[in-house]
């Protein structure tokens, strides 16, 4: 007579195979975000080396697409706030939505990789411009890069990938403390050549340590609690990639920067940034948002150092110690 399994056996083998999947799954979990890292590191090599190639074919000059006194059309000359496409038949204007009243062009930041779309006939929307395990852009992308409609060469995307703001600033905008406001005598096109060290000048990193799942609430009233999104590269726990003058791409420790700002106060950038959770696809209808980003609207990381984004004396700064 064949006997089954009893009832005790059943539970025991129901427990291991618990057991091994509490294990595995975390397991799983983590060498996901690794690959993901590892495609992200990869793709940021790419976009800074698109960005040099564009030095080099321009005479030394950073990206800048700010055509203050251009002419725009038949509509007059542009306003320092409004980025003009090369074909100049198309403007962005950065004035609607700055992330501080001082900022203005400087979210242009986030849309820097879409635009430079336009030199090569491409896309607006490339697979190296978003990180694998950036949740929100990989939702956006998803759900909007089918649509006809929302590959139109007017609208430009959000990368997960900042471009420093200081490449198309005048370093007299960085003394030191907070950053001047942002104002026509600022927009200034930056060359490589005026990088006085290469070696510690970020020019593009990703916007979120995007290997961690959570991050801390700092408010009194969340003081101890967490929400379910990556720390904003400047946070003191995060360890982003960041893509140097150089040519180099390396983790950077933001607690050991932190701990050498505070020793060393020429790393310490001009004022502070908090770059939204929600990016959206810009259209050129006065800066006007044509679809919303996905994830919480309106959330963002607090208001930390401006690291790589205002460097104290801008590109002839140093974002990095020895």
């Amino acid at each position: 007579m064949r006997r089954g399994f009893t009832l005790i056996e059943l539970l025991v083998v129901i427990a291991i195979i618990a057991i091994l999947m509490g294990i595995l799954i975390p397991a799983i979990g983590a060498a996901r975000r690794t690959a993901q890292s590892a495609v992200g590191n990869a793709n940021l090599r790419t976009m800074s080396q698109v960005l040099v190639i564009y030095t080099q074919q321009n005479q030394d000059a950073f990206l800048n697409p700010f055509g203050h006194g251009k002419q725009y059309n038949d509509q007059g000359a542009l306003d320092y706030n409004d980025a003009l496409s090369t074909d100049k038949v198309t403007r962005w204007n950065f004035n609607a939505h700055p992330i501080t009243p001082q900022c203005t062009t400087e979210y242009f930041a986030v849309y820097w990789y879409s635009y430079l779309a336009e030199l090569d006939g491409q896309s607006r929307i490339r697979e190296e411009q978003i990180a694998p395990a950036d949740a929100t852009l990989v939702s956006l992308a998803r759900d909007m890069r089918n649509r006809r409609e929302m590959l139109r060469q007017e609208l430009l995307w959000p990368s997960s990938y900042l471009l420093s703001p200081t490449l198309w600033s005048d370093s007299a905008r960085y003394p030191g403390g907070a950053r001047l406001p942002m104002d026509a005598p600022f927009v200034r096109t930056q060359t490589l050549s005026a990088v006085t060290y290469p070696e510690r000048k970020v020019l593009v990193w990703e916007r979120m340590d995007f290997l961690q799942r959570e991050r801390s609430l700092m408010c009194d009233e969340d003081a101890g609690r967490t929400e379910p999104m990556p720390p904003a590269w400047n946070n003191l726990r995060a360890n982003p990639a960041v893509a140097l003058s150089d040519g180099s791409v390396r983790k950077v420790q933001m607690s050991r920067l932190y701990e050498a700002a505070s020793q060393d106060h020429s790393l310490n950038p001009s004022g502070g940034v908090s770059v939204p959770d929600e990016l959206h696809i810009l259209g050129n209808e006065a800066g006007e948002d044509i679809v919303p980003g996905y994830g919480r609207l309106g959330g963002s990381d607090l208001n930390y150092p401006a690291f790589f984004w205002a460097t104290r004396h801008g590109v002839r700064g140093r974002d990095l110690a020895p």
